[in-house]
């Protein structure tokens, strides 16, 4: 059977990695070709939210639509207690 090609909306990279995972793991069912997609999409995203961390840093919008800094603090305490729950 031929490989199905990556979806265009993909970037290079997760096309890459599309190309890749489907050789690497025989994905040739529907569900597993639509898990693959959701995940190289979700990649994107998140190649996406790194950049734009690294352009304005962490930040979070007010309520007049301005960019603020999150405070450090504030953000590590709310990851320990997702990480940890009571």
């Amino acid at each position: 059977m031929r490989a199905k090609p990556a979806p265009r909306h993909l970037s290079e990279e997760a096309r890459a990695q599309w190309k890749r995972l489907l050789s690497e793991y025989n994905i040739e069912d529907e569900a597993g070709l639509l898990l693959l997609q959701v995940s190289m999409e979700a990649y994107d995203r998140m190649r996406a939210a790194q950049e734009l961390i690294r352009k304005y840093g962490e930040v979070t919008m007010d309520r007049f639509a301005q960019l603020r800094p999150i405070r450090r603090r504030r953000l590590s305490a709310t990851a320990a207690l997702r990480c940890y729950p009571r």
